[in-house]
């Protein structure tokens, strides 16, 4: 009877997989957001949030150790607080002190502080396993602060844009936020703004994130700074991505 109640559960999460369920399969579910470095680590020891070796100290903090494997031996207790979903921070790997996930660097590389993608995909297969759906968050609109810029603008620690015309020029005063041109081509912060009109931005972006995806099978995607990107990419995007991939935006 056990084993028979523990089939049913594994083909009940991978059917929900399958179906591909869009906004009304997750119209009842109960998300936990979890920011995948500050969650858990693969023992009960607490981390000192030292960082990592060789990256500087960080304004906004540093590794704490978090990975997908903790998050994974954990999906129970998330699941005992009666939540039946999780969405995690961006994966990419990311520029120093990226621990958040939202600095992407190299956008076809899972960020290695917080493990392979090997341990991704045993993550999103284990929730699924669980009658667990799994959100990732994404970000379009921009890369993360200071990989080697130089004088000149080129972008070398961007293996995906690393020409100035993948970019937008800084605005001297910031984003103006009652100016959607200026929402849309300047800065936020310090963070280099991708250019979404020139072709092989938008291209290498589909690519990826259909990419992201099919690798991982994640049910649905939360999209970051969804005013700050045209809405012609939207458009693109929603043509784009796998039908019942629900996305919601911020």
């Amino acid at each position: 009877f056990h084993c028979a109640l523990l089939i049913m559960r594994v083909l009940q999460g991978l059917l929900a997989y399958a179906a591909g369920l869009g906004a009304d399969g997750w119209k009842d579910r109960i998300v936990y957001q979890v920011i995948t470095d500050r969650f858990a680590n693969t023992t009960e020891e607490l981390s000192s949030c030292d960082g990592v070796p060789g990256v500087p100290n960080c304004q906004w903090g540093a590794y704490c150790g978090g990975v997908f494997t903790g998050l994974q031996h954990r999906l129970d207790y998330i699941k005992e607080m009666g939540f039946d979903s999780i969405w995690i921070s961006p994966v990419p790997e990311n520029t120093e002190c990226g621990y958040h996930g939202y600095w992407a660097s190299n956008f076809f590389e899972v960020n290695p502080q917080y493990g392979t993608k090997a341990q991704l995909q045993e993550l999103v297969e284990a929730a699924h396993n669980k009658s667990m759906l799994v959100m990732v968050d994404v970000v379009f609109n921009h890369v993360g602060p200071g990989v080697n810029l130089t004088a000149d603008h080129a972008y070398r620690g961007y293996p995906q844009f690393n020409l100035t015309e993948d970019y937008h020029l800084p605005c001297p005063r910031g984003v103006n936020t009652s100016n959607q041109t200026s929402i849309e081509d300047c800065w936020l912060a310090t963070l280099p703004d991708l250019d979404q009109s020139i072709p092989s931005v938008t291209d290498t972006l589909l690519v990826w994130i259909k990419d992201l995806i099919a690798t991982f099978k994640f049910d649905g995607i939360r999209i970051d700074t969804v005013p700050y990107v045209p809405k012609s990419f939207w458009k693109k995007l929603r043509g784009e991505i796998f039908p019942g991939t629900y996305s919601v935006g911020e």
